[in-house]
């Protein structure tokens, strides 16, 4: 059981958490806000130094904001590099303005990257807390199709800095330290995952009277596998009866929709679009299995959400995926993403004997190890460690 939160305001430190920006309609920024509310209990203080973004909105009162303007420029690459390199030093300058009692700074979400900000944190006396959902430099060389050495070799420098700059790293799930070599930073290597809003992401529908047999929730990108998904899918449904949903936005959404209609599907597949985290309950308990077939991954927040729901989830073995699903028990793994391996998964799972026992199991995994309170005490005894 975990420990009760820090109660003396003397011992709690002052915490401020640093974030990089989120992609447009992206439910991750509800995924920072978890982090806030685990560290509020455990902090005299939190500050949240944010990128300024016009499709965010951030609820009042929960922490002090700090907001870095910053410009979205993908192409061409020197001007994107520009603009990194200017908003890190921007959030430098927000670094170097702290009181000398802010002395925690976490980065996360992408500000595991950094650099200067986290250097300057170490120069101004801040303990520094990277928490990491991948070791970016690891998931380029084995995990995504365009292998860039170039690419490698620049994130491995930066990983260099920063996780020797960091006073504890903290994998959201303890599969990363053998799958990212975290095991060379053993002192200072804390599992830190999140949680899920048991109350709210609870079954509500039984399995079988949901409406659809497979959905897929998140980005239409190429690391989603979102083709593969789809393409397997529009196959499943062709030889069996039944409906799916594929909810999200991104990069791929025009070529998902032209694949759809192509192939008659438009009245099995609904595609409602972007459905934001607060109503994310309600569509999960329509769903019977959920897939996440990525590229890559680090603890995905919707696996941990749809096993509170008691959806059944069909997964590649990418980042946390295992330390949560056990094959056949908690939910199922497919060994890839290719669109045949996929269509055979989803046949296999499709006609499992037992779904609603597998998942009521999730549900229980849930339940035993991703609370809130179980993210607390995981996070007081990092912060313990950290202050030494």
């Amino acid at each position: 059981m975990p420990g009760p939160p820090i109660t003396d305001t003397q011992v709690r430190p002052r915490v401020v958490l640093v974030t990089s920006r989120w992609f447009r309609n992206q439910n991750l920024y509800y995924t920072a806000l978890k982090l806030v509310r685990i560290l509020c209990p455990l902090s005299r203080d939190v500050t949240w130094i944010l990128t300024q973004q016009p499709d965010k909105t951030y609820p009042p009162g929960e922490c002090a904001l700090v907001r870095v303007p910053d410009l979205e420029v993908e192409r061409p690459y020197l001007a994107r590099a520009w603009y990194l390199a200017l908003h890190q030093a921007r959030v430098t300058r927000q670094i170097l303005r702290l009181a000398r009692d802010q002395d925690v700074v976490v980065f996360a979400f992408g500000a595991d990257y950094f650099v200067l900000p986290m250097l300057a944190a170490k120069v101004a006396g801040k303990r520094v807390l990277l928490r990491t959902d991948a070791r970016t430099s690891e998931v380029i060389r084995r995990s995504w199709r365009q292998k860039n050495p170039a690419l490698v070799f620049l994130y491995r420098c930066i990983e260099a800095v920063t996780y020797a700059a960091a006073d504890a790293i903290v994998p959201e799930s303890p599969a990363f330290i053998d799958l990212y070599d975290l095991t060379r930073h053993p002192h200072k290597t804390f599992p830190g995952s999140l949680y899920v809003d048991t109350a709210r992401f609870t079954p509500k529908k039984p399995l079988a009277a949901r409406e659809y047999v497979f959905g897929y929730v998140g980005r239409f990108s190429e690391e989603k596998g979102t083709r593969e998904y789809v393409r397997a899918l529009i196959a499943v449904l062709a030889a069996h009866e039944g409906r799916a949903v594929v909810i999200g936005d991104g990069p791929l959404r025009e070529e998902v929709e032209t694949r759809v209609a192509r192939a008659g599907m438009d009245a099995r597949i609904d595609l409602p679009g972007w459905v934001e985290n607060t109503r994310l309950h309600e569509h999960l308990n329509e769903i019977q299995v959920l897939v996440v077939p990525s590229f890559k991954e680090g603890l995905p927040n919707i696996v941990l959400e749809a096993m509170a729901c008691g959806c059944v989830v069909l997964a590649t073995p990418v980042g946390g995926v295992p330390d949560l699903i056990t094959d056949g028990v908690t939910g199922f793994i497919a060994p890839d993403n290719d669109p045949a391996t996929l269509r055979q998964c989803l046949e296999q799972v499709r006609g499992h004997a037992d779904l609603a026992g597998i998942g009521r199991a999730a549900r229980l995994t849930i339940e035993e190890g991703y609370t809130y309170e179980a993210a607390v005490g995981q996070y007081q005894k990092i912060l313990q460690a950290v202050r030494g």
